[in-house]
């Protein structure tokens, strides 16, 4: 049995766990960088062997420490000279805030005239259908209930501070509601360079 690792945050984690790390000052703050591997089937854009860049800030829910990280990563895009890029930012709330613009998402969703197929994923994960790149679901999903929605107030605060810290540190970035996660570790601040 030969296994690669698939990307650097698991690794990170069970090492803060496994050396107390997660017991002393926090918050803990890693990088990592290296080759990384898929095991599903290559497709286009998406090879086996990839590269991965990682920050971890692990220990807090802090706006400024999500804001912190956001504007590493930016500085770093502009320090190797590149320029067309945007920054997307979303959030994914607490369990409250998930849980109830599931409910809503779900009967939206029934409504839906969808195949087989997506209709058994959206089961799973009804978020995933925000993603889908067909243009006959894309169209369907236009007037989905959106979860930035349904954030609870210390959500919504949270997410207000981030976009405040990020204004003050000169960092772009748009709001991309549609933006979505399909791990349930992921919470409040999501982001994406496209």
């Amino acid at each position: 049995s030969i296994t690669r690792r698939p990307e650097g945050t698991a690794g990170v984690m069970r090492a803060v766990i496994e050396h107390g790390l997660d017991r002393g000052q926090l918050p803990v703050k890693l990088y990592y960088s290296g080759p990384f591997f898929r095991a599903e089937r290559p497709q286009a854009g998406r090879y086996r062997q990839f590269y991965q860049v990682g920050i971890e800030a692990i220990g807090t829910q802090d706006a400024a420490l999500d804001a912190e990280v956001i504007a590493i990563a930016d500085a770093g895009f502009k320090a190797i000279g590149l320029k067309k890029y945007r920054l997307e930012i979303t959030s994914l709330g607490d369990s409250a805030s998930r849980a109830k613009h599931r409910v809503e998402l779900v009967k939206f969703i029934e409504k839906l005239n969808l195949d087989e197929v997506t209709r058994t994923r959206a089961g799973i994960n009804p978020l995933r259908l925000f993603d889908d790149k067909r243009d006959e679901i894309k169209s369907q999903m236009v007037d989905a209930p959106l979860l930035l929605d349904f954030l609870s107030a210390d959500s919504l605060k949270d997410f207000e501070q981030v976009q405040k810290h990020l204004t003050a540190l000169n960092v772009d970035y748009i709001i991309n509601p549609r933006m979505v996660r399909g791990l349930d570790y992921y919470t409040g601040t999501t982001f994406e360079f496209v």
